[in-house]
């Protein structure tokens, strides 16, 4: 499975501006979209789905959004991809440094790991070996 195109829903537009540009730097190759609501997010997925077009490998999931927060797109996106069978991998991402505030995470399997806001090289290249080499 390769890393071409990665998600980054993140209400915070300096977290995804900072995202966007470390991606581009790290490969120029790699194919970043951005969503600053993850209803909108939600929305293409569920638009890709139907019309069966390839989904991110990755999404970079804020959970602290107001109106839909990355615990609710997660259950949505459950909901929605119950049926297909896909190699997406999610990202959890914060602010706080706080384990403890992630107890959902197990309960997701589309969900590999949690990493502190902003994104930076060092953690896209542990991304990238990990669960794209």
């Amino acid at each position: 499975m390769t890393l071409g195109n990665i998600w980054i829903v993140d209400d915070n537009e300096i977290d995804v501006l900072i995202g966007t540009k470390t991606v581009e730097r790290y490969d120029s190759t790699i194919n970043v979209r951005s969503f600053v609501r993850a209803q909108d997010a939600l929305e293409v997925l569920e638009t890709m789905l139907k019309a069966s077009e390839k989904l991110p490998d990755l999404i970079f999931l804020d959970l602290y959004m107001p109106l839909l927060d990355g615990w609710q797109f997660l259950r949505a996106f459950k909901t929605m991809t119950a049926s297909q069978k896909h190699e997406m991998r999610i990202i959890v991402t914060s602010s706080t440094p706080n384990e403890k505030e992630i107890p959902q995470q197990t309960e997701f399997s589309e969900v590999v790991g949690h990493i502190i806001k902003p994104i930076d090289v060092h953690r896209l290249k542990e991304v990238r070996e990990k669960f794209f080499a």
